[in-house]
């Protein structure tokens, strides 16, 4: 199966109160899957996805994402909470093993919407 085709399966399954969106990487940190397609290919502390998380986020909060990311690039598993444009986010890692190896991570990246009752 595709990545790209794993990681949407993947996105359809989130629960709908949830802005959420899911990302693949495999174990040398190339990205597989994320929503923004732009970054597919690259990896995650190359000079193309630092620059945009650079955009993207505060330092600090970069900072923390790259740490989020070295761990788990580490087959560990945990999350972590990183603000996104003022906006906490929860990113949660798994790492996934195919006959007991290490093949890739998944993240769920995630923050509550509020709604109207």
């Amino acid at each position: 199966m595709r990545a790209t085709t794993l990681g949407t399966v993947l996105q359809h399954q989130l629960l709908p109160q949830f802005n959420s969106t899911v990302g693949l990487v495999d174990r040398n940190g190339v990205i597989l899957y994320w929503s923004n397609s732009s970054f597919i290919g690259n990896d995650i502390f190359g000079k193309y996805a630092q620059s945009m998380l650079s955009f993207l986020l505060s330092k600090e909060s970069k900072d923390s994402m790259n740490r989020l990311m070295n761990d788990s690039l580490h087959g560990k598993r945990g999350s972590g909470y990183i603000s996104i444009n003022s906006i906490t986010n929860t990113i949660s890692y798994e790492p996934v093993k195919i006959n007991g190896k290490y093949f890739l991570t998944l993240y769920v990246i995630s923050h509550i919407i509020l709604q109207a009752m």
